[in-house]
């Protein structure tokens, strides 16, 4: 799957904060049928920081919901639904600070677990990496 994220990141302590994140993924011919999938996931939850120098990994878990729509979801009568599902991720990554309002994200990677129905196990195991740019707006001291 492609697709884009925007997170919120609220600091409470040098090593502790709260995410929430908004993403967007497509994925284009996923079986025989050359059908498509479209995801847009909410997620919330902690992440765990370790600033060293200009370098800050990370580690965070977070919960939610996933909203699929673009393909056929089967319930186990066969018959089909738009669905909104639970979804979590769990993973971690690294920041590295730019100057005091950019940061980039070379790397983060995510196990991501959705529970779709399909018709067989209603779980979904994707892995997540990407890569980005980070915004940052500090408070002011």
């Amino acid at each position: 799957m492609q697709g884009g994220k925007a997170e919120f990141h609220a600091v409470f302590s040098s090593r502790i904060g709260f995410v929430g994140e908004l993403a967007g993924h497509h994925a284009s011919n996923i079986n025989s049928a050359h059908e498509d999938i479209s995801l847009v996931s909410y997620l919330f939850g902690p992440r765990f920081s370790w600033r060293i120098h200009r370098f800050t990994p990370f580690a965070q878990a977070l919960i939610g919901g996933v909203h699929g729509f673009d393909a056929i979801f089967p319930n186990s009568d066969h018959s089909t639904i738009v669905p909104d599902a639970f979804a979590m991720s769990a993973g971690g990554g690294m920041n590295i600070d730019l100057s005091r309002h950019l940061a980039l994200r070379p790397l983060q990677a995510d196990y991501f677990l959705t529970s779709f129905p399909n018709a067989s196990a209603n779980r979904q195991n994707s892995l997540r990496v990407g890569a980005g740019i980070i915004f940052k707006f500090p408070s002011p001291k």
